[in-house]
C-alpha cells in the first residue's frame, strides 16, 4: 500500500468483517464511485469522523481482489453503463485473497438501486461458465444470449474497506489497480484510487 494511505488508515480503529457484514448494506444498496488522487484520498480519510473504522482481516487493512468481467462481442454491458442506462447489469467472477470465488451479477434498477446476486464457485474453476452457472444466470437475465458471453476484462487491485456503524455505510478504496493486456498486467491510475460509497440512501451521507 502507498505509504501516505497506510499512515492515514493506521490512524483509524479497526473493525471485523463480521461487524461490517452485519451492519451495513451489502447486496442491495446505492453505489457512488469517485476516481481521485492518492493525496486527495488521504485528505478525505483524515476528514472522517471517529465513528469510521477500517476493516482488518488477518491483521491486514488491505486485501487483494481479482475480478473478471464478462460481456458480449458488442460490449452491451459496458456500453449500457457508459450511456447511463438506468436498467443495466454487470456479470463478473470475483476472487478474494483467501481463494473464495463467486460468480456475481450486479443489477441496476430504475430507481438507481444496486442489487447484487452471488453464486459461489470452486476456486479451481476456469474462466468458462459451468452449466449450473449458466442456468443461474438465465434465471436472473432471461433475455441475454449466454452463448455470446466471453471474458472481456481482467482486473486486480488492493481494497481498503472503511465502515461507519452509526451511519450504516461503507466506503471502499481501491488502489494498486492493474488490468491484464495481452497476458501482462499493466498498472492503471498508478497515482490514484477509486473510492466507492455503499449506502441504503440514494446519496451517501459521508
Amino acid at each position: 500500500m502507498n505509504l501516505l494511505l497506510q499512515v492515514c488508515v493506521d490512524a483509524l480503529a479497526s473493525t471485523s468483517l463480521a461487524e461490517v457484514s452485519s451492519t451495513s448494506p451489502r447486496l442491495q444498496r446505492h453505489d457512488q464511485k469517485y476516481a481521485t488522487s492518492i493525496t486527495r484520498a488521504a485528505h478525505f480519510i483524515r476528514s472522517l469522523g471517529p465513528e469510521w473504522k477500517v476493516q482488518t482481516i488477518s491483521e491486514r487493512s488491505s486485501q487483494r481482489y481479482q475480478t473478471l468481467y464478462f460481456d458480449d462481442p458488442y460490449l452491451r454491458s459496458y456500453n449500457d453503463h457508459v450511456k447511463g442506462r438506468r436498467h443495466r447489469f454487470k456479470i463478473r467472477v470475483r476472487t478474494y485473497e483467501d481463494g473464495i470465488s463467486f460468480l456475481e451479477v450486479k443489477l441496476k434498477t430504475k430507481r438507481g438501486l444496486t442489487d447484487k446476486k452471488r453464486f459461489e464457485r470452486p476456486s479451481s474453476a476456469t474462466d468458462q461458465l459451468s452449466d449450473s452457472e449458466s442456468t443461474w444466470l438465465s434465471s436472473l437475465l432471461p433475455d441475454i444470449d449466454l452463448g455470446a458471453l466471453v471474458p472481456t476484462l481482467d482486473v486486480e487491485y488492493e481494497r481498503i474497506t472503511l465502515h461507519s456503524l452509526s451511519l450504516a455505510e461503507r466506503l471502499t478504496i481501491d488502489h494498486s489497480i492493474k488490468v491484464k493486456v495481452s497476458g501482462d498486467w499493466q498498472p492503471v491510475l498508478s497515482d490514484g484510487v477509486v473510492i466507492e460509497s455503499k449506502s441504503e440512501s440514494l446519496r451517501s451521507r459521508v
